[in-house]
């Protein structure tokens, strides 16, 4: 289960990362 979470946290930070990073291209 905390394995589990945590790369569920992982997954979450990544796509925010790359997320924000196409706002600033956009940008």
């Amino acid at each position: 289960m905390t394995s589990y979470g945590n790369k569920l946290d992982t997954l979450i930070d990544l796509t925010q990362e790359m997320y924000g990073n196409m706002r600033c291209v956009e940008l």
